[in-house]
């Protein structure tokens, strides 16, 4: 967050000193306006002063929102990625066929959770009118692959499949690496994104 130290706040002063007595010594030479331009000059000062604070306040309280939002999401990641190996390691390696389906739902749980912080995520996108091509993935293609990954690994017919071809389809699946390598490059890029968006923040490059 940017501070206000003691040299800004003495050219401020002195710029506004300067000014007002201009003003006030115009005004009373060439329109016989008495004028107490200290008096003028502190309101402005303190006006000045009012606004940068409320404008530094404002780049912390966004900045805090940022880093809390990426610690969710990576948290939120860390959690999806070991219970997916899990649940590869159960079906791949053990070859268990019962057991998974909590895991799973387990899964899918994480994952609403995670679309659930994009959408704010992307609310915060538009907000900000970040440009699309600033950023590793758009919040937008998160989403939709997150629910590709759910989807696979419910399977596409497990309504009127049997539990034998649903597990090996189930298997076939997670013996490749799409959906692993999905999880990392998702958790990898936003993190990036996010710390771009914080240290922008910080910067005060996007400030209003």
């Amino acid at each position: 967050m940017k501070k206000i130290n003691l040299n800004e706040l003495i050219s401020i002063g002195l710029i506004i000193v300067i000014g007002c007595f201009i003003i006030s010594f115009a005004a009373n030479r060439f329109f016989d306006i008495d004028s107490d331009f200290l008096s003028a000059s502190a309101t402005f000062f303190a006006g000045v002063v009012a606004y940068k604070l409320f404008n530094d306040w404002r780049i912390q309280y966004r900045t805090e929102l940022l880093e809390r939002l990426k610690d969710r999401i990576h948290n939120l990641f860390v959690n999806l990625e070991n219970d997916y190996i899990q649940l590869h390691n159960m079906v791949v390696i053990e070859n268990k066929m019962l057991g998974n389906a909590e895991l799973i739902s387990l899964i899918n749980l994480t994952i609403d959770n995670i679309v659930n912080e994009i959408f704010f995520y992307e609310k915060i996108f538009f907000q900000y009118g970040l440009d699309e091509k600033s950023v590793c993935i758009l919040p937008i293609t998160v989403r939709k692959g997150l629910s590709q990954l759910s989807d696979d690994l419910m399977g596409k017919d497990i309504g009127s499949s049997d539990l034998e071809e649903y597990f090996k389809d189930l298997k076939i699946y997670l013996e490749g690496v799409e959906g692993h390598q999905k999880i990392i490059n998702y958790k990898n890029f936003l993190n990036e994104d996010l710390q771009t968006l914080i240290l922008d923040s910080i910067s005060d490059k996007k400030g209003h």
